[in-house]
């Protein structure tokens, strides 16, 4: 479950979200105040924030500014009483994963933060995996091989290898594993 940030100046909706996460299996911390969040933000991090976008002194959009700063891959989702299509754009353009009214019925908050939560794990996996095809190019290219030779040693054809390395089939344990055990270095992308 995600540690979540939810961020209300009114006071009573924010405590009855973070009830609503807690019942959910989420860890959550609450502020009343955009200036309240930033610290939060600043001093650990956070899977997702909720954040009201309608907040005085500082609005949710400033938040959202901060929170790109602090953390650009965080999962935010804004809550609103009465949204408007300025609101909406300017929620889009800092990249909220959704926009919420505040009256909808608690188990589609609870799904919508499943489903951000679902997609920053997804995210994460697919950066992995580029990661290690990136890697993996390099150890190839260092080694002047061709992805024919490389599947030969680790027992692939040169097929399986092709799309692995072009992203278009994700590496099984077993081809890591060879992998490692062929190049000689620790199973770091397992």
């Amino acid at each position: 479950m995600g540690h979540i940030l939810a961020v209300d100046d009114e006071k009573t909706f924010c405590e009855l979200l973070a009830r609503l996460l807690r019942a959910d299996g989420h860890s959550v911390d609450t502020a009343t105040s955009g200036e309240q969040a930033i610290a939060l933000l600043r001093q650990q991090p956070y899977d997702m924030a909720l954040l009201d976008i309608h907040m005085e002194p500082v609005s949710g959009v400033e938040v959202m500014a901060q929170v790109r700063e602090i953390d650009p891959d965080m999962v935010i989702i804004i809550l609103t009483a009465s949204g408007s299509l300025e609101s909406a754009v300017e929620a889009v353009r800092a990249r909220a994963f959704d926009y919420i009214f505040k009256s909808e019925v608690p188990d589609v908050i609870v799904q919508r933060v499943r489903d951000g939560l679902g997609w920053r794990d997804h995210q994460a996996c697919r950066q992995a995996e580029v990661d290690f095809c990136d890697w993996l190019n390099q150890q190839i290219a260092n080694r002047g091989w061709s992805m024919a030779e490389f599947g030969r040693r680790i027992g692939y054809s040169r097929n399986v290898v092709s799309r692995v390395l072009n992203r278009r089939q994700s590496a099984t344990q077993s081809f890591r594993t060879r992998t490692a055990q062929v190049l000689g270095t620790p199973p770091i992308f397992s």
